[in-house]
């Protein structure tokens, strides 16, 4: 039996020992983890019971950091789960300036930086910091397809 559970391609023992634990015996260790993993497993194999183990753990002990909490938006967007894309967001909006500083904020697609600038209020933060913090996002982008000379060019005029 082969098992498709590539989310990325560092899956670890970890990840299907909890998989397959759910399978044959019906419980799962959900933790910080292994969370995400499990989420997508139990909506590509529609495992609603994990899924509902998933979701009573994530509204218990799954914890949000700065550092996790914009892969879990980004999670939450691509698995089309909105409780946890409401909790993500949420967590932004209380500690918006430390995600803007956080490297995983410059990874975030396009989707997710959108739901981040949408957010009716953001803690602490000035809409100067909101516009910087989307130049930042941007830079990065367009550095990591090269294009980043280009941006530059078309901008030494403004200043910011």
């Amino acid at each position: 039996m082969h098992v498709d559970l590539v989310y990325r391609r560092d899956v670890t023992v970890l990840l299907l020992c909890c998989f397959y634990r759910y399978i044959y015996v019906e419980t799962a260790r959900i933790t910080d983890a292994t969370a995400l993993p499990l989420l997508y497993a139990a909506k590509k194999y529609l495992l609603t019971g994990l899924l509902q183990e998933y979701r009573r753990a994530s509204m218990k002990a799954l914890t949000y950091s700065v550092d996790t909490v914009c892969a879990a938006l980004e999670q939450s967007i691509w698995l089309d789960e909105d409780e946890l894309k409401e909790k993500s967001l949420q967590f932004v909006r209380e500690d918006t300036r430390r995600v803007f500083n956080t490297e995983a904020f410059l990874h975030l697609s396009h989707n997710a930086l959108e739901d981040v600038v949408s957010l009716d209020t953001v803690s602490e933060t000035s809409e100067r910091e909101l516009f910087e913090a989307c130049v930042k996002w941007a830079r990065y982008q367009l550095r990591k397809l090269g294009n980043e000379k280009s941006f530059r060019r078309r901008n030494q005029k403004c200043t910011w």
